[in-house]
């Protein structure tokens, strides 16, 4: 990855054909599941923007250079202006306005998917960029969102990773919590405003537990309650018996009795949990998920490589209630976030996998006997790319050695030898066999082809189409 100015990146091919991986299975499955992608403007108002809560020192701001060269002075400009325009942070705020601009337009429930970049003006470090890519899939309804979108949406979200795990992405593991379900624990422990709480506990695995005690302390709770709070906390359930038995000897062991809201909540999380993880996916409660953005109203979601949880979350999300009203109408939604960019740099530093070797998007090179036969291995690539094999020709007529080997930087595995007026089985000798061959670069293996039958999948069972 070429990186001119620190957090902007500049794609190099090999790095590039990753990202495209990611994206193309991201939005294969996100359509194979009815979601409608759109785009929305790079460009948004700031103060639609700054919705987000504890984002403004993050967002770019757009101005025109022509206000500072006015009169030949910038004497004018106030440094306490705010700019109207900036660009998007993310695609949750770019939608809302989206939606608000189209609702009459639009059917709902509107299952919706975006793949686009956002730019942050957060410290560039690993993994994390200022300029990356972000694919968002949400599900958008209008005044009452079914509870059942609450389970479909992560599970798309985890069949994506699932099929990205044939390109080197290890598996990944769901983490899900509820802010009703800690609104109505935070109620039962004398706690009024929750939020400011749900922000710090959203920090508990950046900082530690020492540190969330030390804010818990500083925003005026004493020794017990922050004491409680962590402990509740520290709760991790792979199914919802599970779950109902932790939290039913984490309220004995305080002393407490459970309310019916906190149980409901216990419960309702718990059928979540289980539906998700009935088809298979790997997903546990974590109740120090909390998702500090005020808007997250219910459920909310992390998700984490296995063996790879301090990289961070590459996947999170949660039901919004709020965020898009327009007159008397509302439309709450719930929607999931991939950094494609960071999930990217993971793969590149990380797994080992072909992919990564790959700088061309060519399965197949075609070489050329002579320059008086180029037109031959030219009408060959032809009839590959007419059956949807991705082919390149070689671009000089050298020895075969060379040509591998400039088949070998690209990361192209197949060479396909022309034999009707070349070297047939590809030899340096020259001599013609009449018959065309293809070897396969990784394994050495070399073996007579018919090109009007030949293909990736049949001949090799690698390269899936």
């Amino acid at each position: 990855m070429a990186n001119n100015i620190s957090g902007f990146l500049e794609l190099l091919p090999a790095d590039r054909r990753v990202e495209a991986e990611i994206t193309d299975t991201f939005r294969h499955v996100a359509k194979l599941h009815g979601f409608q992608e759109i785009e929305t403007s790079a460009v948004q108002t700031t103060n639609s923007l700054l919705q987000k809560g504890e984002t403004s020192k993050e967002i770019y701001a757009l101005t025109r250079l022509q206000q500072y060269f006015a009169d030949n002075s910038a004497a004018h400009v106030q440094d306490s202006e705010l700019p109207k325009h900036s660009l998007r942070f993310d695609l949750t705020v770019p939608l809302s306005n989206y939606v608000r601009t189209n609702a009459n337009e639009l059917v709902f429930p509107f299952k919706v998917f975006q793949i686009q970049k956002v730019w942050r003006g957060e410290r560039p470090q690993k993994g994390r960029f200022r300029e990356f890519t972000q694919a968002d899939i949400d599900i958008v309804c209008k005044n009452i969102m079914p509870e059942h979108f609450e389970t479909e949406v992560p599970k798309v979200l985890l069949k994506i990773l699932a099929e990205l795990q044939k390109v080197g992405v290890p598996k990944a593991q769901m983490h899900i919590n509820d802010r009703r379900l800690l609104e109505a624990y935070y109620k039962l422990i004398g706690i009024k405003d929750v939020a400011i709480v749900m922000q710090v506990i959203d920090k508990l695995d950046k900082i530690g537990a020492q540190k969330t005690d030390e804010m818990l302390s500083e925003i005026g709770l004493g020794a017990d309650k922050t004491a409680k709070i962590l402990d509740f906390s520290a709760i991790i359930a792979h199914s919802k018996q599970e779950f109902m038995q932790k939290v039913q000897e984490f309220v004995t062991k305080h002393g407490m009795q459970e309310t019916d809201e906190l149980l409901y909540e216990v419960e309702r999380l718990g059928d979540k949990l289980d539906a998700i993880t009935a088809d298979g996916f790997d997903a546990v409660i974590d109740t120090k998920i909390a998702r500090g953005l005020d808007y997250y109203t219910g459920i909310v979601f992390e998700t984490f490589i296995n063996g790879h949880e301090k990289f961070g979350s590459i996947c999170s999300g949660g039901h919004y209630e709020k965020l898009i009203a327009l007159g008397k109408d509302s439309y709450p939604g719930i929607g999931l976030s991939i950094g494609i960019t960071r999930l990217m740099s993971f793969l590149i530093d990380n797994a080992d996998s072909e992919l990564q070797q790959k700088a061309s998007p060519a399965d197949v090179l075609v070489l050329v006997n002579s320059e008086s036969t180029r037109n031959a291995s030219d009408d060959l690539a032809k009839t590959l790319r007419s059956r949807q094999i991705a082919t390149d020709v070689c671009p000089f007529s050298d020895k075969f050695g060379k040509q591998i080997r400039y088949a070998e930087k690209l990361g192209i595995r197949y060479c396909w030898f022309v034999g009707e007026n070349g070297a047939g089985l590809g030899n340096d000798s020259g001599n013609d066999s009449g018959n065309d061959s293809v070897k396969d670069i990784v394994t050495g293996e070399q073996v007579p082809a018919d090109r009007n039958i030949w293909s990736v999948k049949a001949e090799t069972e690698v390269i899936e189409r």
